[in-house]
């Protein structure tokens, strides 16, 4: 009678020895103690299911964010560079002064303007 042979339900308790009375608490304290394990566990794997899931979640935060202050970086180093040119070097290039941060932050293609079809468009 060991583990999951015991049965607990339809067993007359007051019938019992004293030797079978210590050997029904020791099946229950172990069966206890298994279904605990196994709980633990079970609880583990979710926690570190979720863990997982919220490490990944931060990770792919942290690369978008990094993506969207390198675009800034470049942006203004773009719009820096351009409003280095004299006027004359942007009318070559096609852009007004008034325009270089429109142009740069819409990647090349000037929405202020119609030029046609802009598909440089990152």
């Amino acid at each position: 009678m060991t583990g999951d042979d015991f049965n607990f339900s339809g067993r007359d308790w007051r019938d019992l020895s004293p030797q079978q009375w210590t050997e029904a608490r020791r099946e229950i304290f172990c069966r206890a103690h298994r279904l605990r394990s196994q709980a633990i566990l079970a609880l583990a794997d979710r926690l570190a299911t979720f863990v997982v899931r919220g490490v990944a979640q931060a990770l792919r935060f942290l690369h978008e964010r990094q993506e969207q202050l390198q675009t800034a970086q470049t942006d203004r180093e773009a719009i820096a560079r351009l409003q280095s040119l004299d006027d004359h070097a942007l009318s070559d290039l096609g852009i007004r002064r008034s325009e270089i941060e429109s142009v740069v932050h819409s990647h090349g293609c000037d929405t202020t303007r119609r030029r046609g079809n802009c598909s440089l468009a990152a």
